[in-house]
Parts: structure tokens; C-alpha cells; sequence
């Protein structure tokens, strides 16, 4: 079905929901090998990478998993390791801590050549870093909460940190997935992991965790860890993403965002299902559309005065601001078709009296 909505309708949408495309953090280690203390590449940070104990490094090659787009190099641990970094507030501003809010996250996590009675790896989502200490509280965060993905002898675990004793440090609590990454039996050492947490609906209720193990064609499949459900965290101070190490283990490609299509984007594959990324009125009757879809997508816009769209027209003057904007226009102005990246920007006059618009195929307005 093509969607069929008012114009003042489809503006307001578009204004109080930009629709996700692609991840609101990621981090995929796009550096020269080396320490990763100081680094600052990525998307979604206001600072560098630092080290609250030793220093894990960047090394090549990257680690991938089947059509999973990836980049860069990878992390890898340094004995016990750790590092931290501040998020800006985009993860804030597009909503995904608010109560009752969804918040996806993926990681690849890598224990080849481990022994894994002694390896580790913790990835938290919270408001601290890993306590700098060899023994005792290692695994802890330093301060506040948190949550996340671990492993226990290469058992797959969802996890949340939180002071259970009064002392400020924040304890992490596991619960175990079906998961193993031992290598034994037939089984990988490497996953792609995919969290998904459910914010409670207000600062009182529980929070649910959901962890799944895609496959190379990255299905999400059946969760490899039931919803779990957790405490009430205070999710709005999260602030940090925090990585710790035991050994040599590697970490790689991290991602969050609104749905798992933003955090599962595929090698060659559309940014995601055409979403409407911003709807501005030019004057009482131009409208500039600008698109995120496929690469070379081609649509077409029509307007009625019903919704049913009897005897419709098409709009008139499909048309172009400027020569840099991206995508293109047909020769009769009836359609437009994205760029090599999937982009496109156009604008288009709609007379009062036909004031709804249908787009086809069909594009999305807010998540």
C-alpha cells in the first residue's frame, strides 16, 4: 500500500520524528594499529577513547560476519584492560533512553586463540568505566549502573551493573544465553551479538534485555536469551560506553540505535527501508522531501483531494533547490530517483485545494 497522507499531517511527523537510518553511535575502529588511548573517530562521541587501566590496542584485520558491513580494524585486550568513552547527546536527542523507549545495540565479540577459562570481555552501556583493579572488583563498573553483553567461559550472557552493597561500585549481575564460543564442537569463537532493551515506563518500572545471535544473512532469529527482565536503572544518566578486556580477546563494530535494521546495516544493501528524513515548507505551497532508501531508487509523488485518489493528479513541478542537491528528476518532472548513496532532495507544489499527497512505493515518516 502507497502512503496516503495530508500535508499537514506528513509535517508534522516529520518534524517531531526523523525517522533512524542509520546507527545514532558506532564505533568500528577505523584507525591506524596502535593504542587506542586518544582515538577519536566514530559517530555519536564528544571525546576520545581512554584507558582506566593498561591500554587495549587497535590491530588488523578488522573482524567481520557474512553481510554484516564493516570497516576499519578491531580492538583487541592488553592482560586486564579497559577503556571508556563520553557519548554526546544524539543517543539522547533521538529519544532512545526516554522511558518506555526501545534501544538496540550489536557488537562482534572474538575469543580465537583464548583461553577461555580466562578471557573476558564486557561491554556496558552506563554511566562509568570499568574499576581499575586486577582482582575483587575487575568486572564491576567503577560507579552508577549499566548494561550490556558479557561471556562466562565463552557462554554468551546479557548482563546490568548496579551498586547492591552501598560502596558506589556497580556490581554486574549475568544471566545466561544459549550461546557458547568455544570452538568446541562444530561451535565459533567469534559472534555477532544484538541486544534489545526495553526501557520501563517510568523511572520505577523494570527494563527488559532480549539478546540474539544473528546468522551471516543477519536474520535476528530466535533470542539466544529470553526477556530478562532487570531492575529499574537510571537509564537517562547513561553517558559512556565502556569496554573491558581479560587476555587477548577482541571487540569490534559497535552500534546503537532505534531498530536492528540501524545496528545489522548489510554490505551493499539500502541504508534501510526509504524513510523520510525531513519535510520543510518552502512557502504556503512548495514543500521540500528529503529521502534516505536505496541506491538509485526511483518514486513517484500524486495528490487528490480524496483519499481515495479518484481522477488524481500528479503534483506539479517536481523540481530541485539547487544543481548540488542530491538525487534527480525525470525530464518531465513527474518522478524523482535517489543517489549512488541513496539520497535525494526535491521539492514539489501542491495547489490548496489537493492537499493530500500519495508517495509510492511507499516511504516511511518517523521510526
Amino acid at each position: 500500500m502507497n502512503s496516503k497522507l495530508p500535508l499537514s499531517s506528513l509535517l508534522t511527523a516529520a518534524a517531531c520524528s526523523i525517522a533512524s537510518a542509520t546507527p545514532v553511535v558506532e564505533e568500528s575502529f577505523g584507525y591506524d594499529e596502535g593504542p587506542v588511548t586518544g582515538l577519536d573517530g566514530g559517530t555519536g562521541f564528544s571525546g576520545v577513547w581512554n584507558n582506566p587501566r593498561n591500554n587495549p590496542a587497535v590491530v588488523a584485520p578488522g573482524l567481520t560476519w557474512g553481510e554484516l558491513m564493516t570497516s576499519g580494524n578491531s580492538s583487541r585486550g592488553n592482560a586486564w584492560s579497559s577503556l571508556v568513552r563520553p557519548l554526546d547527546t544524539a543517543i539522547a536527542d533521538a529519544g532512545l533512553l526516554e522511558n518506555g523507549s526501545t534501544l538496540w545495540f550489536s557488537i562482534i565479540l572474538d575469543l580465537e586463540g583464548q583461553n577461555i577459562a580466562n578471557a573476558d570481555l564486557n561491554f556496558s552501556l552506563g554511566t562509568a568505566g570499568f574499576f581499575p583493579s586486577v582482582f575483587g572488583d575487575r568486572e564491576n563498573l567503577a560507579s552508577g549502573e549499566g548494561i550490556g553483553v558479557t561471556h562466562s567461559r565463552a557462554r554468551i550472557q546479557g548482563v546490568y551493573w548496579q551498586d547492591s552493597d552501598n560502596d558506589t561500585i556497580a556490581e554486574r549481575v549475568e544471566n545466561n544465553s544459549t550461546l557458547l564460543i568455544d570452538g568446541g564442537d562444530g561451535r565459533l569463537t567469534r559472534a555477532l551479538v544484538v541486544g534489545r532493551i526495553d526501557w520501563g515506563a517510568d523511572e520505577n518500572a523494570d527494563e527488559t534485555l532480549t539478546l540474539y545471535a544473528p546468522g551471516e544473512d543477519l536474520a535476528l532469529g530466535e533470542p539466544i536469551m529470553d526477556p530478562w527482565i532487570l531492575p529499574a536503572l537510571d537509564q537517562s544518566a547513561f553517558n559512556q560506553i565502556a569496554l573491558q578486556y581479560k587476555d587477548t580477546p577482541q571487540m569490534d563494530e559497535v552500534r546503537l540505535g532505534a531498530t536492528s535494521t540501524d545496528v545489522l546495516p548489510k554490505v551493499g544493501g539500502p541504508v534501510a527501508s526509504p524513510v523520510i528524513t525531513s519535510l520543510t515548507a518552502i512557502d504556503p505551497t512548495t514543500y521540500e522531501l528529503t529521502i534516505v532508501a536505496a541506491a538509485s531508487s526511483t518514486f513517484s509523488l500524486t495528490s487528490s483531494e480524496t483519499l481515495d485518489f479518484q481522477g488524481s493528479d500528479l503534483v506539479t513541478g517536481l523540481t530541485q533547490g539547487s544543481p548540488e542537491d542530491a538525487g534527480s528528476i525525470d525530464n518531465n518532472g513527474l518522478a524523482f530517483t535517489t543517489d549512488d548513496e541513496g539520497n535525494a532532495t526535491i521539492r514539489f507544489t501542491s495547489v490548496a485545494a489537493k492537499n493530500f499527497v500519495w508517495i509510492g512505493p511507499p516511504i516511511v515518516v518517523g521510526p
